[in-house]
């Protein structure tokens, strides 16, 4: 897998991924994206086992990258 940030953009891009590699990140991403809901108290996502949290646009970000890998 290789990495190639665009400074002009402020995008990075993913290449060279083998099938299992992208059917990991999609599957990774669909958990984060399925299972967390927003905690009002923390101001932030959290899993239902307040183990992992994400950010507001760190979650949307996950999400959109999700629906765009998935073709959603």
């Amino acid at each position: 897998m290789k990495v190639i940030y665009n400074r002009k953009a402020n995008r990075f891009s993913l290449c060279n991924l083998t099938e299992d590699e992208a059917n990991a990140i999609l599957c990774s991403l669909g958990i984060i994206v399925d299972k967390m809901d927003y905690n009002e108290e923390l101001g932030f996502y959290t899993d239902n086992g307040d183990c992992f949290a994400l950010s507001t646009e760190d979650y949307q970000a996950a999400e959109r990258l999700f629906n765009q890998l998935s073709g959603k």
